[in-house]
């Protein structure tokens, strides 16, 4: 077996061939090759961008549903956009004997993707989050419709009505990448980001939404809204709230609304559906 691509001749996931790529001595990359004639990621459709990201996922998932106990062996694979980081002690293993169990893994995920036999736990969630826009909870709500030629309320009305993909989950524990942001509605990043920006805000820029989940973190983007449910919480399996692949939607909410949410807080529980 080779750690360069192609290391299964002819087998493919989501029409792309699939790369072993070392990644210094501790971790080998699994990942998403671009099928014959692309070169950029920006040449696919949005379906299939949004597939690449449930193959990451399911690898990520089975990978950590059958990895051995013992020395050496990951105690997480952390999927990426097209990827799959796998990490490894090679005190304790090798990268040839920890490659040959990747690709035997491997051969049983690609069966699985072409006959249909995917875990639930695989299966991506539309998650409902509900946000308080503007004031002081959303400052630069206002300089956001100016920009655009609208008003506050319409650029509510549009944040609130996409479906937005969650892209990556990083930058902060829970901070989950959404997209895409309605053009009508995008901004650029601050020119001087904030020092601190208060966990659960709701913000957008370039292209992209998201929530800080954490307080006290700088931030560059626009902050629209507020929601009051937790996203990230370490004594929770798992501590996130968003998985790459699953899909987010807001939905406009007042001050008077937040007791009833109380119970929702802290809390990870979710608040989604299986799609």
């Amino acid at each position: 077996m080779t750690l360069f691509p192609p290391f299964l001749p002819g087998e493919t996931l989501d029409g792309a061939t699939i790369e072993l790529r070392p990644m210094g001595d501790q971790a080998i990359l699994v990942r998403l090759m671009l099928p014959p004639g692309l070169t950029s990621p920006s040449a696919l459709s949005p379906d299939q961008r949004y597939t690449r990201m449930l193959a990451a996922r399911l690898l990520s998932v089975y990978l950590q549903d059958n990895v051995p106990a013992g020395p050496g062996w990951p105690r997480e694979f952390v999927p990426g956009y097209d990827n799959v980081l796998a990490p490894f002690d090679p005190e304790y293993l090798s990268r040839a004997a920890f490659g040959d169990w990747l690709a035997g893994q491997l051969e049983t995920v690609i069966t699985g993707w072409k006959t249909g036999g995917l875990p639930d736990s695989v299966s991506p969630r539309l998650h409902h989050l509900p946000v308080i826009y503007g004031g002081q909870r959303g400052p630069d709500l206002e300089k956001v419709a100016r920009r655009n030629n609208l008003s506050p309320e319409e650029v509510v009305k549009i944040h609130s009505s996409v479906e937005y993909s969650v892209y990556l989950v990083g930058f902060a524990p829970g901070f989950a990448y959404l997209g895409a942001l309605p053009p009508a509605i995008d901004a650029p990043r601050l020119d001087r980001p904030r020092p601190s920006v208060p966990g659960g805000t709701v913000a957008l820029a370039a292209g992209l939404t998201g929530v800080y989940p954490l307080a006290s973190q700088p931030g560059g983007w626009n902050l629209v809204g507020y929601t009051p449910l937790a996203l990230f919480d370490a004594t929770q399996d798992p501590p996130v709230r968003f998985l790459p692949g699953d899909r987010v939607r807001f939905y406009p909410i007042s001050e008077a609304d937040l007791p009833g949410l109380q119970a929702a807080r802290a809390s990870l529980a979710p608040t989604e559906d299986r799609l």
